[in-house]
């Protein structure tokens, strides 16, 4: 019998809420201002050393609601893996304490009522009230390659 729950992490942004595999959550930090990079879209706040590696942190509010992000006091760093070798880790801000889920399978459904915004792969609603993006790792990752911001 296939396993049925999907063990996620929900993420808040300004906005609304991500939903990634728990099987890509590496670490969660306590916020910290990033190092300053040139010349990146307004989606990457700049980097962080993490683990002997420079790491991308990335905002999802300049993507989803062209609005800069304003993380605050209980805000936190989620370090992933991705799918990508050029780019093994990056970081996204949450504005809260991201919040690990195991949801069935039934739960969630593809939300055809919410655009898509860049950088996002599907709009998804969980349990019929609540919705959520799940990023598109692959298009982010190829975005941020050239930009060498991440070193092992």
């Amino acid at each position: 019998m296939p396993d049925r729950e999907l063990r996620c992490l929900l993420i808040g942004f300004a906005g609304g809420r991500l939903l990634l595999p728990g099987s890509m959550v590496v670490e969660v930090l306590p916020y910290a201002t990033p190092l300053r990079v040139a010349e990146v879209p307004r989606w990457v706040l700049g980097s962080l050393l993490w683990r002997a590696r420079t790491v991308p942190l990335l905002a999802i509010e300049p993507l989803v609601t062209g609005q800069p992000a304003a993380p605050g006091p209980r805000s936190r760093i989620v370090v992933l893996t991705t799918p990508s070798e050029r780019v093994q880790h990056l970081a996204l801000v949450s504005l809260e304490v991201p919040q690990l889920s195991l949801l069935k399978r039934e739960m969630l459904k593809a939300s055809d009522e919410v655009d898509c915004p860049p950088g996002m792969l599907r709009a998804v609603r969980i349990g019929g009230d609540q919705d959520a993006f799940i990023p598109d790792f692959d298009l982010l990752c190829e975005e941020l390659a050239p930009l060498g911001i991440y070193r092992a």
